[in-house]
């Protein structure tokens, strides 16, 4: 709720404190990740919560190949690492499992919008407002919500 409401550096705290008390799941470091990574203070910190969630997936996704929402959060724990082609490649392979579609396409927009591709991160909004994904939860993700502003400003112009 913290991080929904732009209280990153809160996030932030109440994250690694729950990675204190189990820190056994990749998705809690991907959260860290978001969280240090959404304020300009704590942003040059989010490397390394974002490589044990991409370790930590990597290793989980052998076990769980068709868990196409955690290839997808795996796509984007690599963008943020600058491992573009590999984050592209678990992108795609979250694609190909054809689950999971909402998640999925909104883990797919906030990666192709880290990696600069721009038609394709819309493409990819669009496809999560499609199958469900709430506009509340879209503009609270930073990255998303600089997109999302994209699109209303371009829907404007004349």
């Amino acid at each position: 709720m913290k991080y929904d409401t732009g209280a990153y550096e809160e996030a932030a705290a109440l994250y690694r404190h729950a990675a204190e008390l189990d820190g056994s799941d990749f998705r809690l470091w991907g959260n860290l990740g978001d969280a240090l990574s959404a304020s300009a203070t704590t942003a040059a910190q989010a490397r390394e919560p974002y490589l044990r969630a991409s370790q930590m997936a990597d290793r989980y996704l052998k076990l769980k190949s068709d868990d196409a929402q955690g290839f997808a959060q795996l796509s984007w724990y690599l963008a943020n690492l600058g491992e573009n082609d590999r984050a592209r490649s678990m992108l795609a392979k979250a694609e190909s499992i054809a689950t999971e579609r909402g998640e999925v396409a909104f883990w797919g927009a906030q990666t192709m919008a880290s990696l600069n591709d721009w038609p394709a991160a819309r493409k990819q909004l669009d496809a999560a407002r499609k199958h469900g994904i709430p506009e509340v939860r879209i503009v609270a993700t930073p990255v998303l919500r600089r997109l999302a502003a994209q699109e209303m400003t371009a829907s404007r112009a004349p």
